[in-house]
């Protein structure tokens, strides 16, 4: 197997094939689409756009999939939490990520993922600004549309306070701006629906939605155990990082324990996330997998992340004959 190695050398055009093969036979299965709930006008309405073609959904899952991966891989490597070369995320985030029947579907934390990604680039260079009122007001107008792509993040205003303490000093002033800011998008927002009578409809379907915490897979052991050593990973790698975290720049080291913290952070949202806990472990185990790319470049030979891929492809092979004799 030896995929670290080979991702750790300069081998450019095979690491492309082995990233073809863990991206490529995407392409021939089944894509769903998650139905809207909640109130998400921006998936809303893409929803209408996508939904009357499923002969698209494949190519916008894949669209968007990749795109957040390139997307996440260009920040890692922009902000040199790992070095540039480094693509291990290409093939970890398909090979964990989308390794139940549920995470492949266009939802809305697929589609909204971008909206995140642009904060978390402007939010890792807080610390980098003399004033940073405009940055703030960017980071928190694109935070309200991400959660306006996808409900449950309307919590993301908790993160970009939690990122104003760690990246900046206390200055009130920026505490208003993203308090403000933040609400500027809702502000036009509930105007539309008030103007166009829809308040009230809004509102009833936001209160119908039921919270609470749906396992995103069946009661099988074999996945059981997966997810289990999944968690347990991180949890090691997490420990690993922690004691890395002191010989990196100041810069380095917050940004390292930003992802850490979004991470817990997310698997919190996921007791209140309900339908929506499919594609919310989408977020969780994209920011993992990038987490595991920044161990490999910390401990570029390990016998135990080796293991832990070849377990994940034999999950992998086993839930393709699992589908495939469904």
């Amino acid at each position: 197997m030896l995929l670290v190695p080979l991702f750790n050398g300069k081998n450019i055009l095979l690491q492309f094939f082995v990233i073809l093969l863990f991206w490529v036979p995407l392409i021939f299965l089944n894509i769903g689409i998650e139905a809207p709930s909640g109130i998400n006008p921006i998936y809303d309405l893409m929803y209408r756009w996508i939904a009357p073609f499923p002969q698209i959904y494949r190519w916008v899952f894949l669209l968007f999939a990749f795109g957040n991966t390139l997307l996440l891989n260009w920040i890692s490597t922009h902000y040199q939490l790992i070095s540039r070369g480094n693509y291990h995320l290409f093939y970890l985030l398909p090979l964990f990520t989308f390794s139940y029947a549920s995470s492949l579907n266009i939802s809305p934390a697929l589609i909204s993922m971008p909206f995140l990604l642009y904060g978390l680039f402007k939010i890792f260079n807080l610390g980098n600004l003399e004033k940073a009122q405009f940055e703030l007001s960017s980071i928190a107008i694109i935070l309200a549309l991400y959660s306006m792509a996808y409900w449950v993040m309307l919590s993301s205003f908790l993160l970009l306070a939690l990122a104003l303490l760690m990246f900046r000093p206390f200055k009130y002033r920026e505490w208003m701006i993203i308090l403000v800011s933040f609400s500027i998008p809702y502000f036009y927002l509930f105007t539309g629906y008030f103007v166009a009578d829809q308040l009230q409809t809004q509102w009833n379907e936001f209160t119908q939605f039921k919270f609470g915490l749906a396992v995103p897979f069946t009661a099988n052991l074999f996945q059981t155990v997966f997810y289990a050593v999944v968690v347990l990973s991180t949890i090691l790698i997490m420990i690993f990082l922690g004691g890395k975290l002191r010989k990196k720049l100041i810069k380095i080291r917050i940004s390292i324990s930003f992802i850490i913290l979004l991470i817990l952070f997310n698997s919190l949202l996921l007791f209140i996330a309900n339908t929506h806990t499919y594609s919310h472990s989408y977020l969780i185990l994209s920011f993992i997998t990038l987490l595991m790319s920044i161990y490999i470049n910390e401990q570029k030979k390990n016998y135990f992340f080796e293991a832990l891929i070849i377990w994940a492809i034999a999950f992998q092979l086993y839930q393709a004959y699992h589908w495939l004799h469904a």
